[in-house]
């Protein structure tokens, strides 16, 4: 099982407080990495949310923390190298 939380902040490009959220952060468990990612864009899209509204999100499995998912999708491990998500889960 995965989970990512992502949470999200006030673009100043637009006015907003960066120090603030813009809307409630996602909590969402998955059974694939392909999930969390779906459910965060999605999460994205419902929010009307900019990459400068992403405060970060983070992929979690059981036993911690694997690394982060960025704005467009692609998933990242602690060391900022690329994980690489099978589509066709």
């Amino acid at each position: 099982m995965f989970t990512v939380i992502a949470t999200s902040c006030g673009n100043p490009d637009y006015y907003q407080d960066p120090s603030e959220p813009v809307c409630c952060p996602l909590v969402s468990k998955c059974p694939s990495i392909t999930g969390c990612v779906d459910e965060f864009r999605s999460w994205i899209d419902k929010n009307d949310l900019g990459g400068g509204n992403l405060d970060k999100a983070t992929l979690f499995d059981d036993t911690g923390a694997l690394g982060r998912i960025s704005y467009n999708g692609r998933c990242w491990d602690k060391n900022d190298n690329e994980i690489e998500v099978d589509k066709n889960e």
